[in-house]
Formats: structure tokens, sequence, C-alpha cells
């Protein structure tokens, strides 16, 4: 596959002339000419291939032990074997460079007579690594380097032979004739030929370099960021460097000034002019292009000016297509994304466009099938049907876009209403905005209805690619601005990349992933997902939170425990009491008896209700899990907690409270139900919400929780009441993810210790989803519980709170249900990496470790299940350090006898 790493790389020139040394060679491209024994690459010869004095070079890679005294050529001209006395008129070889005797490098030339002269290393190349080899000669050296270094020299005073009209030829004998057996087999790239013998320091220079091939491929992707190396800037320098025939320009804006980043381009422009190319400029009629445009014209150059917004570049017989302009914010400041492309139907399509518009009209390109097309005035219907078909993804970025209308004549609009549909069908839509987009009611449009819209402006750089990604199978990249969607002044190129274009692809999901800008820093949703023996990352949130809280403290809790960990979060909320904080608290008086007086002797208002809620809230912001404010909960358990900072939220969880806490209205439950928003806490609505998302699940239901009812056939609830009916309704929950998974749904079932307890929902579960126990891969079960209670459905929607499956529509429970296709993407992530190593690792380890110690032996015996410690093993911590560094993650028994 080709990566933007191996495409286009294009690295800081470093002199290194030292001694007998060269410039350091610099690798720019791939991929690569593969020689394969029988294949070769020819440039027709041309008259100024035919040299007595030249340069010559070529980056190779071989591993073939090439046998004998015959040469396998990696680059020549004129060839071998013309010399032949019986042909009528002999010609023999111009110049050459090839490997012989098991892997030397030989490089040379014949005089008219046939007599070779030649350099050959000593060292043999063919190691399997790239080596970049230049052959020189001046009239009376010949000189070959290797990677940098001078490794032979010759003299001679002979005149190369160059009467043959063979091709420059890469692989094989340029000679056709009696000599076979000349293929090299390795790979090839670089090759480059100058009219002159280089100097040892400037093996880079491009300076009177007439042949140049890098074989590339038919499109090569500039993507570029501010401040990082300018890959299209370097490429389209050294490009007009190199032009022999034309250079064809079309850019809305330009600055040919030295103290812009394009100066330098447009300096190898004028240089181009002077060689007598043909050099056309057409731009826009902006101002800011005044000055530039006279210092052009004051070199003799042909500009002209209309209301072009094309960014095209004619080099020869290659084409760039893109968002570059060529001025300073286009080569350094901005985000940019150019096509080049060397495709003849290509080039003459925009040679064609150039040709009209420099002429003062501008040609109708539309959407005409093929693999690669250029657009102008078609872009939006192949936008727009491209948008209409998707159906895994529509990544988007631009610049600039009109204000949304309902307009349904309005192409723009149109285009957007399509994305919104594919949003609601299921698509992932991914739009980064420039700064001019920011500023249109399309983005409030897209936001109003759920897509995830990202602004992508900078302070110091603008967003300004233009780029639309569909599926895995288009890709359209351009200069259309959507504030002007139909335009005839645009050129955008849509590239089929399903077939061989395949690698436009990675490079462009590559460069979109670079720029989609990142969630802020803290956003509204912080989750706490804790592991045992771990960092306790809510204990370490909570403590801190409470010692600064400011206006109150609100705490409902299933279980308020002392002890440990939870004395030092208890303490900090008496602290907080005492100096003028409010603090009220909501437990389970069955099980929290024994705190509840310990808080009320301190001051603090303590009621006792059958709940199992486990929420806080301090000051403004809401705690939602399954964390206890016991040792267990913030010390020991595998725990989920949401911590938001949403003022609905807010106001739902103190209402909530409130109503809890106040007995003067009865101490009753507020209703909680899913009113659609992206983030909703749940209370008796639980049942409902989880059960339609296990029924529209289409790719993966992963759960946990701590406890549930017995599983039973029974469906009828008509007149059942307590347990009987929410034994019926877990039971609804367990049979939906047996159609899940019947349907084609990864399942994935965690059960805590008490869950798994109950026989006929363990045995349902087991028997139609994948399903696991804690102590399937806890290292000492009876030490901590799995106790989350968490859901992730597809890649939609989060559940993270305190419900079980045992009163699961109970108003004494209230969880978070969190849309994750928008904002809060990143949950997703973190959650399903969290559920990951919860569901825990399945391969038990089978060898014996053996520790001695000064009085007894210690055998680790791996793959005896729980851990069990049959003997006295605390005499040794380095014992202790093995067992939990080395098998932490596997299933131990200890065993300890006397030696």
């Amino acid at each position: 596959m080709i990566t933007s790493r191996n495409v286009v790389m294009v690295l800081a020139v470093a002199l290194l002339a030292t001694g007998q040394g060269t410039a350091q060679p610099v690798y720019h491209y791939a991929p690569y000419f593969t020689a394969t024994g029988e294949s070769k690459h020819d440039v027709p010869n041309r008259k100024e291939y035919q040299l007595t004095r030249f340069s010559l070079a070529a980056w190779f890679k071989t591993t073939t032990n090439f046998e004998g005294n015959i040469r396998r050529f990696i680059v020549n001209r004129g060839g071998f074997g013309v010399d032949d006395p019986t042909l009528k008129n002999p010609i023999s070889q111009n110049y050459y460079i090839c490997m012989r005797y098991g892997g030397q490098v030989e490089a040379g030339f014949e005089e008219q007579n046939g007599k070779d002269h030649f350099v050959r290393s000593d060292k043999h190349y063919n190691d399997g690594k790239w080596h970049y080899v230049v052959y020189t000669f001046n009239g009376n050296t010949n000189a070959l380097y290797i990677d940098g270094q001078l490794v032979k020299r010759g003299f001679t005073d002979a005149i190369p032979d160059t009467r043959s009209i063979a091709p420059f030829r890469v692989g094989t004998n340029s000679y056709d004739g009696l000599v076979k057996g000349r293929y090299f087999i390795g790979s090839i790239d670089e090759v480059r030929l100058w009219n002159y013998a280089l100097d040892p320091s400037k093996i880079n220079t491009t300076e009177g370099e007439i042949i140049y091939l890098p074989f590339g491929p038919d499109i090569l992707t500039f993507y570029d960021l501010p401040n990082a190396n300018r890959l299209l800037p370097s490429g389209v320098i050294d490009a007009v460097k190199r032009a022999k025939d034309r250079i064809l320009i079309d850019t809305n804006l330009l600055d040919t000034s030295d103290a812009s980043a394009s100066g330098a381009f447009w300096k190898e422009v004028i240089n181009a002019h002077k060689r007598g190319l043909k050099v056309e400029v057409l731009c826009s009629t902006r101002g800011q292009n005044d000055a530039s445009v006279k210092a052009l014209q004051a070199a003799g150059i042909n500009v002209r000016r209309n209301a072009i917004h094309a960014k095209i570049l004619v080099v020869d017989d290659a084409v760039y297509v893109g968002s570059h302009n060529y001025n300073h914010n286009g080569f350094q400041v901005n985000i940019e994304s150019t096509l080049r492309i060397v495709r003849d139907d290509v080039v003459k399509k925009a040679v064609d466009y150039h040709n009209q518009a420099f002429n003062g009209t501008f040609a109708s390109l539309k959407d005409g099938g093929g693999d690669i097309a250029l657009l102008t005035n078609g872009y939006q219907p192949a936008l727009l049907n491209a948008i209409n078909g998707a159906q895994k993804r529509i990544w988007l970025t631009e610049y600039s876009a009109a204000d949304y209308v309902e307009n349904n004549n309005d192409p723009m609009s149109e285009v957007a209403r399509a994305i919104v549909a594919a949003k609601q069908r299921g698509v992932e839509v991914r739009i980064a905005g420039g700064r001019n987009f920011d500023n249109a009611t399309l983005k409030d449009y897209f936001l109003k209805n759920g897509v995830d819209y990202r602004s992508a402006a900078g302070e110091t750089y603008r967003q300004h690619a233009k780029i639309a990604i569909i599926d895995d199978r288009m890709v359209f990249v351009g200069s259309h601005d959507w504030a002007d969607i139909t335009s005839t002044t645009d050129m955008t190129v849509k590239v089929d990349v399903s077939g061989k274009y395949a690698y436009v692809l990675t490079e462009t999901v590559e460069f979109f992933e670079k720029i989609w800008p990142p969630l802020p820093q803290t956003p509204d949703i912080t989750p706490f997902y804790d592991l045992p023996k771990g960092t306790r990352l809510l204990a370490d949130e909570v403590i801190p939170a409470v010692k600064k809280a400011k206006t109150r403290i609100l705490v409902d809790v299933f279980l308020a425990d002392l002890g440990s960990t939870a004395d030092d979060f208890w303490n900090a909320v008496v602290a907080a009491k005492n100096r003028g904080v409010k603090v009220e608290v909501v437990t389970n008086g069955d099980r929290s008896g024994v705190a509840a007086g310990w808080l009320r002797v301190r001051g603090i208002p303590v009621v006792e209700k059958d709940i199992h809620t486990k929420m806080l809230i301090v000051d403004d912001a809401v705690y939602i899990g399954s964390h206890n404010y016991n040792h267990n909960g913030l010390a020991k358990n595998i725990e989920a907690t949401l911590k938001i900072e949403r003022d609905d939220v807010l106001k739902k969880a103190v209402d909530y409270h409130d109503k809890v806490f106040n007995k003067g209205n009865g101490g009753d439950y507020l209703s909680l139900v899913d009113n659609g928003g992206d983030v909703e806490p749940l209370s008796d609505g639980f049942y409902d919400a989880m059960k339609k998302a296990f029924d529209g699940a289409q790719k993966r239901v992963y759960v946990t929780t701590y406890t549930s009812f017995e599983y039973t056939e029974d469906d009828d609830i008509t007149g059942k009441t307590g347990v009987a009916k929410q034994q019926i309704l877990v039971s609804r929950l367990a049979r939906a993810l047996a159609a899940a998974k019947q349907r084609g749904v990864d399942v994935r079932f965690i059960a805590g210790r008490s869950a798994h307890a109950k026989t006929k929902m363990r045995n349902f579960l087991k028997a139609n989803v994948s399903y696991r126990h804690v102590s399937d891969f806890a290292n000492d079960p009876d030490e901590w519980i799995q106790h989350a209670k968490i859901a992730i459905i597809d890649d939609h929607t989060v559940f993270v709170g305190s419900h079980n499956w045992d009163f699961v529509t109970g108003r004494g429970n209230v969880t978070t249900k969190v849309k994750t296709t928008g904002k809060y993407r990143f949950l997703l992530k973190e959650t399903e990496g969290y559920f990951n190593k919860i569901w825990g690792p399945r391969q038990r380890i089978a060898p014996v470790c053996r520790w001695t110690g000064e009085t007894r032996s210690v055998s680790i015996q791996c793959g005896a299940g729980r851990l069990g410690a049959r003997g006295n093993v605390s005499s040794s911590p380095a014992l202790a350090d093995v067992l939990h560094g080395t098998f932490s993650d596997s299933f131990v028994a200890v065993e300890a006898f006397k030696p």
C-alpha cells in the first residue's frame, strides 16, 4: 500500500561535502521501478541526451548475486554489443551504470572504436539496501560515487561515442540487438541525467538536469499542513526547474515578492520563460494581485485577469489541481490539498480549460464517468449523487459556504439536506469547516440536525482544503467552495478510489484525520472508569472536588460506609459543612445506618430511603454512575461513573435529589424518561430506553451489570407488580440480546458476582450470547467485584449508571444515556477500551515457575484457576512483586512447601 509517508517525502538538503565525498544524497520519492529480469523503461532518444560530458545517477536496491562477466544494466544509453565488427555501422555505448561480479557497481562509456573506459567499485552492493550511485565524466576523469562517497576514479581523455539513437533505458541494455541477458533484477528509482559533470558537493542540484524519472504513480497527493515540510511548494518548484515545454497557471491569488513563501516558485517561472518555455498566467482581478501581475509582465510573461477561482498548474505533461493559491498563504500558512495527475486524458482537459479561460470563457466540465474526472459546474451534481449513495461515511473539509435556505432550487442547500439525510440513515458524517464556513448559517443547520461539525479555523492559519471522502470509493479534491458550488471558474478532481487509486483514499483519510479538530480538552462529560489496584480515578477526583466545594454537596447513594478511602471522602464532606457549604445526604438506611448516624452527629442532614442511586452533586457538576461512597466503591471495585457539567442535566439531577430528600412531599422519586437529547438522566425510563437500543442494534451490544433477577419465559405483565413484573422486564432484555446475536450483532455480557449466581439467567445468556463472569479473569474475585453498569450499543449510545438487572425500572436508580455520534464520540472510544480491559484475556498460562527462599521453595502454578494461597508466602516481598507484576493478568495458584 502506498502511503503519504512513502509517496512524497521531501527532506531538507544537507550538504556534507568533505574530502572526496559528495553532498549527502536525498531520497525523495517512492514507489519505484521494479526490474524483474524482463522489465525495462525507455525514454525515447533526443539529441540533448547524446553527451560527451555528463553525470548519470540512480537509486538501486537488489539482493541478486549476479554471476559471471555479464553487465546487468541499471541505466544506460547507446547499448553494448552495437560495436560488433560484423555490423555495417557499429555504434558504441554512450554512458552506463551496471552491476557485475556478484554485486560490484560499474560505470563507464565506450569510444567510437569500441574501447571500454570504466570505473568499478571494490565493494559489493547487493545487500538489499537502497544505495545512491552517481557517475560523472568531465572530459578527462571518470568518477564513481556511491552513497555520497567517492569509491573509484579513473583518468582518460577518450571521447564517448554519441552516435547511437537507442533510447535512454532503465533495467537492461538499451541496444536490442545481438547481446542478450543484460537485465538487472531489483529496484530502481530517481534516475537522473545532467549535461555536465557535477561537482561532488552538488549532486542534489537540478541545474542542467535533463532527465528525471521518479517512477511515481498517475496521482501524487500534496496534503499540506502549516509549519511542516511544504510538500506542494517543493514539488512544483522542482517541476518548474525541470520543465521543457510549457507552464500554464490558473490561480485566484498570486504573490511574487521576495518576502513571500511563493517568491521562489515565481522566480523559477520567470527563469523558465527566459529559457524559452511557453508560460501563461491567469489570475483574478483582486487588487492584492496588482503588484505581482506588474512584476510578471515586466519579466515578459503573458498575464491575463478575469474572475478565475480555480487553482491549476500545468507543467509539461503533468497537471496540478487543488486548493493551493500560488501566494504566501497557499505555500506557507494554510491547510491545503492538491493532486498531481500525469494522465494524457486529464492533462488534455486541463489544457483545454486553461486555453478557454485564458481567452475569456470557462469550459463546462461534467462527470463523464471513468476513474478520474475533472469537474467545473459538474461538481455539484457529482457530489450530490455521491452523497445520496453514501453508505458508510461522508467526510468533508470546506473553507467557505453561503447561508442555508429552505429553497429547493438552491444547489448548496440541496447538498446540505442530502448530508443530513445520510446522517439520519446511519452514515458517519464529519465536516471540518474553515473560517468563512463558520460564519454561514449552514453550520447552524448541520449542528441543529446532529451532524458532527467542527471548526478547523486556526488563529494563525486557515483550513483552506476542499476535500470530500465518500465511503471507500470516491475522493473529491479541488478549489470549489460551497459559497458558489456550481461555479465554472473552479475545478475539482473526482477520483474513483476503489481500484488502482486506492492509495489516494488512504492518504486522504490520513490527512483528514490529522486536521480533524480534536474535542475540547475539558469536555462537559468526563468518564471515571476504575479498575482495582490502579489509580483511583473517581476518588482522586471527588475528594479534591468536595474539599474545594463552594455552594453545595448533594449525595444520593446506596452505600455510605466508613473506613479507609471512604473516611477521606466523608471527612471532606463534614469539613465542607463546617465551612458553610450546603450538604444533604440520602442513603439506604438498611445498608448505611452506622454511617448515617456518624454523619448526623456531625451536623449533616441525612434521609434514609430505599434508594439504589449513586449520584453526587458538587456545586454545578453531577456525578452519576455505579460508585458507592464506601471503601469498595472508591478503592476496590470495577466501577463506572460520568462527571457531567451541563445545566440541563444539573437541573434534572438537583430536582431528583430534592424530591427524594424532601420528606414534606412524601419523599417520592422524580420520573426521568428519555426525551431524545444527547445526554439523558434516566430513572424509570431506563428500561424502555435500553430495550429500544437493544432492539435496534446493528453492530454490537456490550453489557456489564452486577446483579440480576432470574430468567423467566413468562412474558405477560398483566396484573403483575413488584418482583414478578421486574423479572419479566429483565427477561425481555435478555431475549432482546439473544435476538440481536441471532441477526449478527456482536453481543458480549459481563456478569458480576451476584448476577452470575442467578442460574436460569446465567444459563440463558451463556446459551445465546458471549458471556463472561468476573471470576473468569479476576486474580482474586473475593477481593473485588465487577460492579460497573455499562451498555454500549453500536457506535451511537452509551449507558452508564446504577441500574442493575433487578428492579431495572426502579425510580431509586439514575443512569445516564449518552449519544456518542457527535461531540461525545470520545466517550464511545473510552468506554469501549474500558470494556475490553475488563472483558479480560482468555488464554491461561501453563508453565510452572519456581522461587527458592532461604527456608522454603514456593511453586507458582499457572493455570490452576482462582488464586489460593496454600502456604505462607508473606515473608517474601520479592515474590509478591513477581506475582503482581508478572502474573497479574493470569490464573495463579500459590503453594508453599519445605525443600
